[in-house]
């Protein structure tokens, strides 16, 4: 249905809005996820609130998963597993094995 809504948003500006406000709460929400995963110390060092937000909308944006599922062949599970480890790795600050610190 989304998907609809997207291949034909154009024709009809009462579509064409509702799909804009859908495309800018999608964004606010990721800005309001990164926001709270720097305020809790998360964000990597090397990406910035805007990059990071930039990121996480994108890769999660429908046409994203679209990709991923109809294009790349992945299952929907598959593509969520895929994009959680490649969104961790991309923003999240490494997590540190307790047992390599006393290694050193």
């Amino acid at each position: 249905m989304i998907g609809s809504l997207f291949a034909t948003f154009g024709a009809e500006p009462q579509l064409t809005e509702a799909v804009a406000e859908g495309q800018r709460r999608h964004r606010d929400g990721a800005r309001i996820t990164v926001d709270r995963i720097a305020e809790l110390g998360g964000l990597r060092a090397d990406v910035t609130r805007a990059q990071a937000t930039g990121l996480l909308s994108a890769a999660l944006a429908h046409d994203g998963w679209r990709e991923l599922v109809d294009g790349q062949g992945l299952s929907w599970d598959d593509a969520e597993a895929w994009l959680l480890t490649a969104l961790a790795r991309a923003l999240l600050v490494p997590e540190v094995d307790a047992a390599d610190s006393f290694r050193d």
